[in-house]
């Protein structure tokens, strides 16, 4: 398409600005819609708001667990020497009944020995707790990623803007 001065490069870059499709420029020059912008910046943070979530849940499932062996801690306990190459504990009921357990790297241990708990009189329930510093460190971790987490969102939920005003004189200006 030309011009009446023979000049296309204009009309098509006219044309082009003319059919954008970012808010102030184009046909609709000067339309704010306020709830597009808040719909688009919770776009921006969808998937922060998926990895929070899944971080409160990892601190849920922490605390199930760790209400776990709190309430195990309570109950019954007995201390029973273990295998270190096999990771086995082998409990002893009354009747004279043998009941293996296992034991991992985390469970609480006392030299040659390891705790275990149990609830009521059922002997064959016993389980070894799992170290205090485990649940610390878990906390810790999750509770860094999540404040990391919200840090991030909320920065790029709140630095989503179009346009950025600024105040004050740089050292740019006359």
């Amino acid at each position: 398409m030309a011009g009446p001065n023979g000049n296309d490069v204009f009309w098509q870059d006219r044309a082009a600005r003319d059919n954008s499709d970012y808010n102030g420029s184009g046909s609709n020059a000067g339309f704010y819609d306020e709830r597009g912008e808040r719909r688009q910046r919770f776009s921006s943070i969808k998937a922060y708001i998926l990895f929070i979530a899944i971080c409160l849940f990892l601190i849920f499932i922490t605390s199930c667990v760790l209400a776990g062996d709190i309430k195990l801690r309570m109950g019954n306990s007995v201390e029973v020497p273990y295998d270190r190459v096999n990771g086995v504990a082998y409990v002893y009921d009354s009747d004279n009944k043998i009941y293996a357990v296992g034991i991992d790297a985390l469970s609480q241990l006392k030299g040659d020995n390891v705790v275990l708990y149990y609830t009521g009189d059922n002997i064959a329930s016993a389980k070894p707790v799992t170290v205090v510093w485990f649940y610390v460190v878990m906390y810790m971790a999750w509770i860094a990623i999540l404040i990391f987490l919200i840090f991030a969102a909320w920065k790029k939920f709140h630095g989503s803007h179009h346009a950025v005003e600024h105040t004050g004189k740089s050292r740019f200006d006359d």
